[in-house]
């Protein structure tokens, strides 16, 4: 849906003293302000726990989640009192890198070049003809989702340039054929 948000609740838990990771309905957001939010998550959190169960929050550090006044936050602290506010202090050192490279030109062409990838790989069947192009390039290897080709939530993430690295060969043939399709002479 145009112009919609999405907000991929993940839960953690311990089961038998190894950590679990659970992504659970993937909601839309008209929005992306503080009440839309815990409208959002209060359903799901409602849903898979009991009050009693539910001991932290976490998130990627957004002022929408981390405000100390009208922040999601807050907001699902006012439900549940106990509830402590995590901020992944991973997301804080990647926040420091991301910033820091919007600063370095080079970096910042690599950024734009990896968001361009991701708007054109967006489309319908421009992932159709990467995921065939991917069969013709690499037959002995599973294909990748154009998303983990171009993941930008965290822009300088390794692994998402990594990816682009080894298929670099079937990107660059795909961006060849969605060329020579739309820019055919008549």
């Amino acid at each position: 849906m145009w112009g919609m948000k999405n907000c991929p609740p993940c839960f953690r838990s311990v089961n038998e003293g190894q950590i679990e990771k659970r992504f659970y309905d993937l909601t839309r957001l008209k929005e992306t302000i503080a009440q839309t939010i815990v409208k959002g998550v209060l359903p799901i959190i409602e849903k898979q726990f009991s009050s009693t169960t539910l001991l932290a929050l976490g998130a990627d550090g957004a002022s929408i989640m981390s405000g100390c006044y009208k922040s999601a936050g807050v907001k699902l602290k006012r439900r549940y009192p106990w509830l402590l506010y995590i901020h992944c202090a991973a997301h804080r050192l990647n926040l420091v890198v991301a910033a820091y490279f919007w600063t370095v030109s080079e970096a910042n062409n690599v950024i734009n070049v990896h968001k361009s990838l991701h708007d054109i790989l967006n489309i319908a069947i421009h992932r159709e003809i990467l995921e065939s192009v991917q069969k013709e390039c690499y037959p002995k290897l599973s294909i990748m989702a154009a998303s983990s080709l171009t993941e930008i939530r965290w822009c300088c993430k390794f692994e998402e340039g990594n990816t682009i690295v080894k298929r670099l060969r079937a990107i660059l043939v795909h961006l060849q054929k969605i060329w020579c399709f739309e820019f055919k002479p008549s």
